[in-house]
């Protein structure tokens, strides 16, 4: 299809022709040559524990790899996903679920990792990015659960996670303690950490972990007491602090998602011996790590960070980070946050809401989004966007990030074809003349 918008035209083209799913991660989903596009076989985004390929497409010549498939693969698991390349090196991470996946141990949000990829065809072979070990007092850079939504820093040196503790829920299950938070860390890479007695629930990673952010079961309200985090992002170019969404109670009981930074000095000591818990069990933040809270909107009219799911998006120099806010009249817009003084700057004027994540390019000049159906193209100097025709009566958007092109002006994405049987999630460019 090709359309006109104005004085430019857009160019929808259909990437992927197989019968299975195509699903892009939120990010980082090209190789560091731009030329090929990694994705994973789910067909439903929630389907990760039923998935079982991860491929990758290249764009110049259409060609399809699956450079891994899991072992044993069943209803219950183990489960893969969500890919995310290095910036640097043709290298990459995705959720991977933990071996021994049953109908008693299903793949879930403790029972997963992250598995590591040099996309060597001819082999496949994967390594554990993080230690696991499901003990009290496990070895200091090892973790207890499970790992999502992994991304590189743009120097390649560490990995950002979301994490959910399988030993806390365990407790919880059996009566013993309070539920598991989710919360978010960071592991570095290519330092090894070794499990005693490895099996199928407990194993050695090739990253030494940690968590960046504390969590508390009902926190006192009007305090900065973060309940979960998630949805974090590397701010800039390094790998010293990341932003993330914390979850507070306002003074009126109600919980809101604000915008926190975690930091940490540029030189770390890596200790050894066993990872200190706090009162509850949890494994505990270290002390050289520094959180701050960035934004205080309780006294807006919609208050906190609010709209579809989009991870935080950060400028290339990190003074900012880009994310959905709802105005005055509840509509979702595109807002950027400064990390420093925590004030808001609404840059778009909607008059519907977002409906999409949100992605940055390269250069952190543009911003992408949808609204009523139409995929934009937010210029950050300028706060103009540039719109798509309506889509909605070819494809259908279920959820997901329009990655830039690296070698082309456009964007790539996943869709349904509309009104098609049997129905596939495909790959598609959307490139803009």
């Amino acid at each position: 299809m090709t359309a006109s918008n104005g004085s430019s035209s857009w160019n929808l083209r259909q990437r992927t022709l197989d019968d299975c799913g195509h699903t892009l991660n939120h990010r980082q989903v090209f190789s560091p040559s731009g030329r090929h596009v990694y994705f994973d076989a789910r067909n439903v985004d929630t389907e990760i524990m039923k998935t079982d390929r991860i491929g990758r497409i290249d764009l110049e010549t259409g060609q399809i790899d699956w450079v891994y498939q899991a072992p044993n693969a069943g209803p219950f698991g183990p489960g893969v996903g969500a890919v995310a390349c290095h910036p640097l090196r043709d290298r990459c991470v995705f959720i991977h679920g933990l071996r021994n996946c049953d109908a008693v141990k299903p793949y879930g949000a403790p029972r997963r990792f992250g598995a590591m990829l040099a996309p060597d065809v001819s082999s496949g072979s994967i390594r554990s990015a993080e230690a696991r070990c499901i003990r009290w007092n496990p070895p200091r850079g090892a973790l207890r659960g499970g790992t999502h939504a992994h991304s590189w820093s743009a120097d390649g040196r560490a990995i950002s996670f979301t994490y959910n503790d399988a030993w806390i829920e365990e407790r919880h299950h059996d009566g013993q303690g309070p539920p598991d938070l989710r919360t978010v860390g960071v592991m570095w890479t290519d330092r090894p950490v070794e499990v005693s007695e490895p099996d199928s629930e407990n194993f050695s990673g090739n990253c030494y972990a940690m968590l960046v952010a504390s969590v508390s079961h009902v926190a006192e309200p009007g305090t900065d007491a973060i309940e979960m985090a998630r949805e974090e992002c590397f701010l800039g170019v390094g790998s010293r602090a990341i932003a993330f969404l914390g979850r507070v109670r306002t003074v009126s009981g109600g919980t809101i998602d604000e915008v926190f930074v975690a930091r940490w000095p540029e030189s770390l000591s890596f200790a050894s011996g066993s990872s200190p818990t706090d009162a509850d069990g949890r494994l505990e933040t270290p002390e050289f790590v520094r959180v701050e809270r960035v934004t205080r909107t309780e006294g807006r009219r919609y208050p906190g960070v609010s709209g579809p799911r989009s991870w935080l998006v950060s400028s290339p120099d990190g003074r900012r980070v880009v994310c959905p806010m709802k105005d005055d009249d509840g509509i979702v817009q595109v807002a950027a946050v400064d990390v420093d003084s925590g004030q808001i700057d609404v840059l778009t004027r909607l008059t519907a809401s977002l409906e999409s994540p949100l992605a940055i390019d390269r250069l952190g000049e543009r911003i992408s989004l949808m609204s009523e159906g139409r995929i934009g193209i937010l210029d950050l100097a300028t706060r103009e966007v540039q719109w798509s025709p309506d889509l909605r009566d070819r494809l259908e958007f279920v959820w997901g990030s329009f990655h830039f092109l690296p070698m082309e002006n456009g964007l790539l994405f996943h869709a349904y074809t509309k009104n098609r049987d049997p129905r596939w999630q495909q790959l598609w460019t959307l490139t803009l003349h």
